[in-house]
């Protein structure tokens, strides 16, 4: 019965793999639109080109050994490699990293031995020769969904977290690095990471969360809230340094997104959501423009722009769109578009809207009307020209 209800939350995979909401992100991976959710096997989605899609069916996770696939993948722009990982809490290995090549073929799969426990992990990161693993103190506890009607998941304190560094040419987990930090947060979200040219360190700018309910985690004054922040793990030293790329740690901040095209390497700036609260709710209100070298030499510094939604609407995640699919048209890294759903507060209606990523400006470059209703989601995707008429029949 707990396995079922379980597997009924998204938590557990199905047997087969099949059969899940699969709601959660869309990625484009050879010729391949997939939709994604943690618990189960990526679906294939078809765009039409008047507008129906079609779902082709469940695919391979290629991942050995496993019927789930992470809703976060991560794929190289400079090599089209794609890496993935999935996590199971009823057995070892409760961690898998999958490794599929630009033609949509396993290349392998490595299990993490070193995850010792049952854990939630929902994303990851990748350099370019590093694949990060967040095993964090968010522990599986089945009694909390029965007795408190909670999900089966706990943030413990007083266990420490760790940080994994495997390497991509990796057979094995034999050599894989891992850095304990204290317990008591989950890395909700990757923006970035990359490493230094000319030192052994690796870095990574992602969500900090304290707390896994997020109810309490955003309404609770005297409690933490998610905010941005850069690591830093010396491969030479063992050293962890830690600190947040904005100062204000009062204000709720989530789905960071960059220019695609620099995945893996160092970016320059990251694109936030900023809650603000109101009528006893938080509402992404703001998009910030992060100046990751500025928020790195001081916090105060790190807020380079702000995009202010119009009075009774919210936004979801937005996504960087290149102004150009040439590259070297584009004039600067952020030459490009923030696309996505903005809601009316109510909850009677949604826009498509774009911004202009470089100017930051307040005006909406254009805001559709949507037919029907589009209910607040999670993360999207922007398939551009040359991938949609690219797409496998």
């Amino acid at each position: 019965m707990l396995a079922q209800a379980l597997r009924y939350l998204n938590i557990l995979p199905p047997p087969t793999g099949l059969y899940h909401t699969a709601n959660t992100s869309i990625v484009y991976h050879a010729k391949k639109v997939l939709a994604l959710g943690e618990g189960g096997a990526p679906y294939n989605l078809r765009m039409l080109c008047n507008g129906i899609v079609e779902t082709l069916g469940a695919v391979s996770t290629n991942i050995e050994g496993s019927n789930s696939f992470t809703a976060h993948p991560k794929i190289d722009p400079d090599s089209d490699e794609m890496v993935t990982f999935s996590y199971n809490v009823e057995d070892k290995p409760y961690v898998r990293v999958g490794f599929v090549d630009a033609d949509g073929e396993a290349e392998k799969t490595i299990p993490v031995h070193g995850v010792s426990r049952p854990v939630m992990i929902h994303d990851m990161a990748l350099t370019q020769n590093y694949v990060f693993v967040f095993d964090m103190p968010l522990i599986f506890d089945p009694v909390m969904m029965v007795k408190e009607n909670k999900l089966p998941f706990a943030l413990r304190e007083d266990i420490p977290g760790r940080f994994g560094l495997l390497r991509r040419d990796a057979v094995d987990d034999k050599k894989m690095e891992w850095f304990e930090v204290p317990g008591g947060f989950w890395v909700s979200h990757e923006a970035n990471a990359w490493e230094d040219e000319d030192s052994e360190k690796v870095h990574l700018v992602a969500i900090k969360i304290s707390g896994f309910d997020l109810g309490s985690v955003w309404q609770e004054e005297d409690r933490e809230k998610p905010y941005l922040a850069h690591w830093s793990f010396d491969l030479e030293t063992k050293e962890v340094t830690h600190q947040p790329l904005l100062s204000d740690e009062g204000q709720v901040m989530e789905f960071p997104v960059i220019n695609p095209r620099y995945k893996c390497k160092k970016s320059k700036y990251v694109w936030v959501n900023l809650a603000e609260r109101m009528n006893e709710d938080y509402y992404f209100v703001r998009i910030g423009k992060v100046n990751v070298d500025a928020g790195l030499l001081d916090a105060d510094d790190g807020l380079e722009a702000v995009i202010h939604l119009p009075p009774g609407l919210n936004c979801g995640e937005m996504r960087f769109v290149p102004r150009h699919e040439d590259p070297d048209m584009c004039d600067g890294e952020d030459d490009g578009f923030l696309i996505g759903y903005v809601h009316e507060n109510d909850n009677s209606g949604a826009y498509f809207v774009v911004y202009d990523a470089k100017t930051m400006s307040s005006n909406m470059l254009c805001k559709f009307r949507m037919p029907t209703r589009i209910p607040f989601g999670f993360h999207g995707y922007h398939i551009n020209e040359s991938e949609f008429a690219n797409q496998l029949a």
